[in-house]
């Protein structure tokens, strides 16, 4: 997380965005422990149970100065299954926030200019 607000130090809402499967919990734990100096300054949303269509209408109505972070995303609330790439394609996609993924997954294609990878070890 220290890269993305290094690299947008204006943007103060974090919103966390990953899928219901244990992979996702995992992951999405790992950011929980690494929050705690980021806290203070940072207002950090945890989203998760939600269908990936019901995620991408409020990936729609994230502010364009915040900072979206999507840990891993394999199941919606739904049950049903994704891979990471698909659902952050539609994410970034839909956001005027910032994306970035924390995990390096090959096949991550999309036409976002606002998509960034940075590994879960660097926070």
């Amino acid at each position: 997380m220290k890269e993305a607000f290094n690299l947008f130090p204006e943007n103060k809402t974090v919103y966390v965005i990953s899928g219901v499967s244990q992979v996702d919990f995992y992951y999405t734990s790992l950011i929980h422990k690494s929050i705690t100096e980021f806290e203070h300054d940072h207002t950090i949303k945890f989203i998760s149970d939600m269908s990936l269509d019901s995620t991408v209408r409020f990936v729609r109505t994230i502010p364009s100065n915040s900072i979206v972070i999507v840990p891993a995303y394999l199941k919606d609330a739904s049950n049903i299954p994704y891979t990471t790439p698909e659902a952050l394609a539609l994410i970034s996609k839909n956001s005027s926030a910032p994306v970035f993924l924390t995990i390096t997954d090959a096949g991550v294609k999309t036409q976002s200019k606002k998509l960034y990878i940075f590994n879960h070890e660097l926070f």
